[in-house]
């Protein structure tokens, strides 16, 4: 998370890690380059510090498509739970709750720092929140770190990504489908041709490609409704 003078940056270090290796070795003249590990928060969202509105992208992996919407930033009613504190990084934070999307989140904020602001569309606390999650934990965010920096704050625009603009309504239903069939979902986006995509498992073995595409991946939204 990035936080300027003017603008703020929800991103994944993760995702910007693999594709400064993909950009390099794409410079390199490589047939193929580095793909993501693992399933980091692949939403990108820029706002403005005094704005109710953020521009969000959503990366699907397998290089299919980058979703382009704008979504707006919510009020979220926070209770305050002033008996209850804890310690973040040597920051003193306190504790609050709230409902957003249809989940109950749990939010530590410090005081010490009066930024209004949190990871993704969280703010709105009387300090920086530095840790906050779903009363399932299936959603946490908690800050690891701190830098100054004078650099800008960037907001790119993905070479080869099939950026695909359309609503915040539409970007949650398509999440859907991908998740259902994600290599199902890449080939009906390369116009239904299975012989574009090639897999290769760990084992260094390629994967059979009408198998790949009934396999699905286990999807709970982050905004239920």
């Amino acid at each position: 998370m990035q936080i300027g003078k003017n603008c703020i940056k929800d991103y994944s270090d993760i995702i910007q890690h693999f594709d400064s290796l993909a950009t390099e070795q794409v410079r390199r003249g490589a047939n193929s380059y580095s793909n993501v590990s693992g399933m980091p928060w692949p939403v990108e969202l820029v706002r403005r510090t005094r704005g109710t509105s953020a521009s969000l992208r959503l990366r699907l992996s397998l290089n299919v498509n980058t979703l382009v919407y704008a979504d707006s930033i919510p009020t979220i009613n926070w209770t305050f739970l002033p008996e209850e504190s804890t310690s973040i990084l040597g920051y003193e934070c306190s504790k609050a709750t709230g409902e957003f999307a249809g989940r109950t989140y749990t939010a530590w904020f410090t005081s010490e720092l009066p930024l209004p602001y949190g990871p993704y569309k969280f703010g709105g606390l009387p300090g920086l929140i530095l840790k906050i999650e779903d009363a399932e934990q299936q959603f946490i965010w908690e800050a690891v770190g701190f830098e100054r920096s004078n650099e800008p704050i960037m907001k790119y625009q993905y070479r080869n990504a099939n950026e695909k603009n359309c609503s915040a309504e539409e970007a949650a239903k398509t999440l859907v489908r991908y998740f259902k069939s994600p290599v199902g979902f890449a080939i009906a986006s390369m116009g239904g041709d299975a012989r574009r995509i090639h897999i290769v498992g760990k084992d260094g073995k390629e994967v059979d490609i009408d198998k790949a595409a009934q396999q699905s991946i286990p999807y709970k939204p982050l905004e239920i409704k």
